[in-house]
């Protein structure tokens, strides 16, 4: 079936969708890349697949989708073949939007999806790192509060917020940190200082015995015990201190990470509470601008959750967070009623 044409009089139909597809499992760079399979970035894909000339401005794609699809496929996916796999569908989906999608209300619902889902993710997130209780108390409240928003107005201001607990939560955890570290200095310093000390008492006791040994040679094996013996202590003295400073180190690693992913989850819940202020202002002049702005906002969001994902857990988890949101946004368009959706069906979601 044709749902409409490209600006170039390509139509948009089912061949078009399943060359888009293939051009996309071929792998999507950042950037928008070179018109090559597996050297394009997911906007540039569409382009190559409709005939177009070269770029990220896909002729059949409504702009503020465009902005949305630019912003989260520039996000930090772990590799080009998992930013391919979290993006085919949307891929699809987004195919003859243009015109058919009312961008202002995509922008709303955008802002409110990622406020609802996005934003308590990366605050849980934070949360579950190590720090103290009142900090992961204060974040997961924060969490059910954006979660419990049903207007756009409360969740602008619930995510608004969560921004402020997330912020106060890293700038406490990153003072720690850094008292951590300085634990972590000291530990060290003594350390070195007392194995030095060790080292000067048995150069001295050993030329004790040296000289003792040179007219009572009972004397000097006695002296010998005594020396290994010191010896001993001066290890057991450093293996202590090296466990301390590991100690310290890790503590104060464990807080730096902490204090990264919270730092996150702030930038997650600013960028998402700034979506829905923008989204909310469908009266500007420039409803379309307006709309891609608010859609830019709401993928940068989606790619401070997926950081923060990394720091707690692993790429895998950044990865299926970024994954997470982009299935989210194609069931928005479904609900909408978007072209792209009828080609779903050549990509589905794996059982």
């Amino acid at each position: 079936m044709v749902t409409s044409r490209s600006e170039y009089g390509a139509p948009v139909d089912i061949t078009v969708a399943r060359k888009v597809l293939e051009i996309v499992r071929a792998g999507l760079v950042f950037g928008i890349g070179n018109p090559i399979a597996g050297q394009m970035c997911v906007e540039a894909a569409v382009c190559f697949a409709l005939g177009e000339p070269h770029g990220d401005e896909p002729s059949c794609v409504s702009p503020a989708l465009r902005a949305f699809k630019i912003t989260l496929n520039d996000a930090g996916w772990s590799s080009n073949e998992a930013r391919a796999k979290g993006l085919e569908r949307l891929a699809l989906a987004q195919l003859g939007s243009k015109g058919a999608l009312d961008d202002i209300e995509f922008a709303k619902r955008l802002s409110l999806l990622t406020i609802n889902k996005t934003v308590p993710r990366a605050l849980r997130i934070a949360a579950s790192m190590k720090m103290p209780a009142k900090h992961s108390q204060a974040l997961e409240e924060a969490a059910i509060k954006c979660e419990r928003a049903e207007s756009l107005s409360a969740a602008s201001y619930a995510a608004s917020d969560a921004a402020s607990v997330a912020a106060a939560s890293a700038a406490s955890v990153a003072a720690s940190a850094a008292s951590a570290a300085s634990a972590a200095s000291a530990a060290s310093a003594a350390r070195a200082a007392r194995v030095a000390a060790a080292s000067a008492a048995s150069v001295a006791a050993s030329a004790a015995n040296a000289a003792s040994a040179a007219s009572d040679a009972a004397s000097a094996a006695s002296d010998a015990a005594s020396a290994a013996s010191a010896a001993r202590d001066a290890a057991s003295v450093a293996a202590a201190s090296d466990a301390a400073s590991v100690a310290a180190a890790s503590a104060a690693n464990a807080a730096r990470a902490a204090s990264d992913a919270a730092s996150y989850a702030a930038s997650a819940a600013a960028s998402a509470a700034r979506a829905a202020r923008v989204a909310a202002a469908s009266a500007a002049s420039d409803a379309a601008s307006v709309a891609a702005a608010s859609a830019a906002s709401a993928a940068r969001a989606a790619s401070a959750a997926a950081s923060a994902a990394s720091y707690a857990a692993s790429d895998a988890a950044s990865d299926n967070e970024l994954a997470q949101t982009a299935e989210a946004v194609v069931q928005v368009l479904v609900d909408m009623g978007a072209p792209g959706a009828q080609w779903l069906e050549l990509a589905p979601l794996a059982a």
